[in-house]
C-alpha cells in the first residue's frame, strides 16, 4: 500500500474523528456484551473485531482518521456475522447432555421433573451428570426451578427461561 509507505513513522498513528468517537460510544456496550455457550465463544470481543475492521476500511480509504462511516461499515459486517453465528449456534452450551436437557425443556410446555429428564437419556445418564447439567443451566440463567407440591415430598419441575437470544433468533427465522 503506497499510502502507508508514504507516511512518516510519526504519522502511522490512526485516530478516530469526533463523529466516530460519538458513534463508537453508542455501540460499545452492545459489542462488549458477552454471551454464554458456543455463541459467546465465537462472538467474544466484538468491540475489538469491529475496530479492526474500521481501521482496515480507513486504510483502504487512504485516511489517517477512522471516520464514522468506517465504523458503521464494520458494525454492519459485525451484526451480520453475529446473527449468522446466532443462527448456527443459538443457545447451544457446547455440552451434549446440557444441550439435550435445554432443548427438551424448551419443547415442554409444563416443564420436566428430574425423572423426566433422566428418561430423555433412556435412564443411561448418571444423576451426577444430570445434576451438573442442571446446575450449569441454572448458573447461566437458562432455567427456572419450580417446587411442585405432592402428597409426599415436593418435587422440582424445571422450565426453560425465555432469553434475549431466543427472541433474536426468532426474528431471524
Amino acid at each position: 500500500m503506497k499510502f502507508i509507505d508514504n507516511l512518516n513513522e510519526d504519522e502511522i498513528v490512526i485516530r478516530k474523528d469526533t463523529e466516530a468517537i460519538e458513534f463508537w460510544a453508542t455501540i460499545y456496550d452492545e459489542l462488549s456484551e458477552g454471551f454464554p455457550g458456543l455463541l459467546g465463544a465465537v462472538t467474544s470481543r466484538g468491540e475489538a473485531q469491529v475496530m479492526r475492521l474500521a481501521l482496515l476500511y480507513a486504510l483502504l480509504d487512504q485516511s489517517k482518521l477512522i471516520k464514522k462511516v468506517h465504523i458503521e461499515a464494520a458494525y454492519g459486517i459485525w451484526k451480520y456475522s453475529f446473527h449468522s453465528a446466532m443462527y448456527i449456534f443459538g443457545n447451544s452450551i457446547g455440552n451434549k447432555t446440557t444441550d439435550t436437557i435445554l432443548n427438551a425443556l424448551k419443547a415442554s410446555e409444563n416443564g420436566l421433573s428430574k425423572t423426566d429428564i433422566h428418561g430423555l437419556f433412556g435412564n443411561h445418564k448418571s444423576i451426577a451428570e444430570i445434576d451438573w447439567a442442571l446446575s450449569l443451566l441454572s448458573q447461566l440463567g437458562k432455567i427456572e426451578i419450580e417446587n411442585e407440591k405432592t402428597n409426599g415430598r415436593s418435587r422440582k419441575i424445571y422450565h426453560a427461561k425465555k432469553t434475549k437470544e431466543d427472541d433474536e433468533k426468532q426474528l431471524l427465522t
